[in-house]
């Protein structure tokens, strides 16, 4: 059918016939959203039939972080490529396929902090990644070229990479999810999203919290922060103090608890023998 003629009813009748997960569906309407735009703007069509398509909403961040224990055991039973593997993206955080296509010649790199991994993402978008000084020790004792020669352009494909870490991951945990305890961690360490999200290699920090498994107890840290910190130690205890001396009475509805104790903050001013004899004199 020519693109002139397709119609907002044959779009939704190919999304019904599809079993898609929420993110493709969102991803898809975004796509077709994009194209007729283009379309209208080439002349091809004169309207965007994807204009109005329902709103598809994101799905709700649900992180599955590896426990820490499962993935030191992994590490520990795996052979030494697939336990490389494993560190990669449970210390680093790569993604599977980003793993497949490192090269030691070309991505290995030393800077005066430390040795760096220019890493090669989604969509062509490269970062360089900080490396621990025992992850790249290891890549360094690798013959030089690709770090897992395979027959994809001479490197593993990013799916032969999933499985031999699956080898060593009991269900339901995977490769991915090796990223998202990176994230929780490193999270958890630092509280500083921008920088996960950089480290990472994500467009948004949207998808960064999707990764993040925030630990129950931490609401309740930052609310005591917030109570104990809010100025420095030297301030705080003064404005603290010099809150108590501040007091609202009703004088119609005082109890004799509060009368009892506003005498006695009261008499602390008072010198009491000149105050008794006054209040005693006879005239």
């Amino acid at each position: 059918m020519p693109v002139y003629e397709v119609t907002q009813a044959h779009i939704l009748r190919y999304f019904s016939e599809q079993d898609w997960s929420r993110a493709t569906r969102r991803s898809r309407t975004q796509t077709l959203r994009s194209f007729w735009n283009w379309a209208v703007r080439a002349g091809f069509c004169v309207t965007n039939p994807a204009d109005d398509l329902p709103l598809v909403q994101t799905n709700a961040p649900n992180p599955m972080a590896v426990p820490y224990r499962l993935y030191l055991e992994a590490v520990v039973r795996a052979d030494p490529r697939t336990s490389l593997i494993l560190r990669l993206a449970g210390e680093h955080g790569l993604r599977r396929g980003e793993i497949a296509l490192i090269n030691t010649e070309r991505d290995l790199l030393q800077e005066d902090s430390g040795w760096i991994l220019v890493v090669h993402g989604k969509g062509g978008k490269n970062r360089v990644l900080p490396l621990s000084d025992s992850v790249s020790h290891a890549l360094r004792c690798l013959p030089t070229g690709p770090a897992f020669p395979g027959k994809i352009n001479g490197h593993l494909s990013g799916r032969r990479v999933s499985e031999l870490a699956k080898c060593y991951l009991p269900n339901p945990w995977s490769i991915h999810k090796l990223g998202h305890m990176f994230a929780s961690r490193g999270w958890a360490f630092s509280r500083d999203l921008l920088t996960m999200q950089k480290l990472l290699g994500h467009a948004s920090p949207v998808t960064t919290q999707m990764y993040v498994e925030v630990d129950v107890g931490y609401p309740r840290d930052v609310m005591g922060m917030v109570v104990t910190r809010s100025f420095d130690e030297r301030t705080d205890l003064a404005l603290r103090k010099s809150e108590l001396r501040y007091r609202r009475l009703d004088l119609e509805t005082i109890s004799s608890q509060q009368a009892t104790e506003l005498i006695a903050l009261l008499s602390t001013k008072l010198d009491l023998s000149i105050s008794v004899r006054k209040m005693f004199a006879v005239a």
